[in-house]
């Protein structure tokens, strides 16, 4: 289900703008200014997204590879059962 995962530059063209640093709810409601609940792959890594500060776009970047690689491991895990 990786593909079900959104690109970085699915996730990025939604916070251009921000002011870092910035909170989780703060990038939902920017996000969400841009339209990024109309994209539910998009808004779903959002919503996703554990609650602390990101510095910059790269940490959120960061985020979203962890999310993709924890999937990947989950369905390998699921394979081999």
């Amino acid at each position: 289900m990786a593909d079900n995962n959104p690109s970085a530059a699915e996730v990025q063209k939604f916070l251009g703008g921000i002011s870092y640093p910035a909170n989780k709810d703060e990038i939902l409601e920017h996000a969400s200014s841009k339209g990024a609940k109309e994209d539910e792959r998009v808004w779903s890594f959002f919503e996703r997204m554990p609650a602390r500060e990101y510095n910059q776009v790269t940490d959120i970047s960061k985020e979203l590879g962890e999310q993709v690689h924890d999937q990947e491991g989950m369905q390998k895990d699921n394979l081999a059962a």
